[in-house]
């Protein structure tokens, strides 16, 4: 935040540390495509250094899924809290059919152009790529050693674990995805965990 014009934003729910929004007067919110850029914005895309994070779709998909936001329900008072999530890959199918986890291409595309991103940062080497982000921007060093690494789930039965464990649903997560796969190149084993 300190190297930017955005800033954090919290509403019901989040906890201002790892859930949160992110709004700025040309980010109108957090997981902008680089087309919510462009109108408020024109030209951003060929003036400005592109920078997007990916993960594996697969894992994308289950962090969405097993997300706080997603088992948030309000109590007899009238206040939100965390639920138990439970598993059910009908619910967690209609969840991608719905179109609530975008392709990663989606963020990139301008109508029917795909942006090269200028710099990819992989949530499986964060740290590292984070790094080289930091230093090709001309940011303090020291703001590579603030990047904190959360990822936080209400799940605290390890279904989320099992579920990561079923190699039939990440094919089938794996194909619906393919583009993404081809792109950020997922399809090499190596690349991912």
């Amino acid at each position: 935040m300190p190297h930017s014009d955005d800033r954090q934003t919290t509403k019901a729910g989040q906890d201002g540390r790892d859930r949160f929004g992110v709004s700025g007067p040309v980010t109108p919110f957090k997981h902008a495509r680089l087309s919510d850029y462009e109108a408020r914005l024109p030209g951003v895309s060929r003036t400005h250094t592109i920078m997007i994070s990916v993960r594996h779709p697969f894992d994308r998909a289950l962090s969405y899924f097993f997300s706080p936001h997603r088992w948030m329900k309000e109590d007899r008072d009238g206040e939100l809290r965390h639920t138990q999530p439970i598993w059910n890959e009908a619910d967690f199918f209609q969840m991608l059919d719905d179109r609530a986890v975008l392709p990663m291409a989606d963020f990139l595309r301008l109508g029917d152009r795909l942006v090269e991103a200028d710099i990819l940062l992989r949530f499986e080497t964060l740290e590292q790529d984070f790094r080289r982000a930091v230093k090709r921007l001309g940011l303090p060093a020291e703001a590579a050693r603030a990047l904190p690494h959360v990822n936080r789930s209400v799940d605290a039965t390890g279904i989320r674990s099992a579920v990561r464990n079923d190699p039939g649903l990440r094919d089938a997560v794996e194909r619906r995805f393919r583009d993404d796969m081809e792109l950020f190149h997922y399809l090499d084993v190596n690349s991912c965990n």
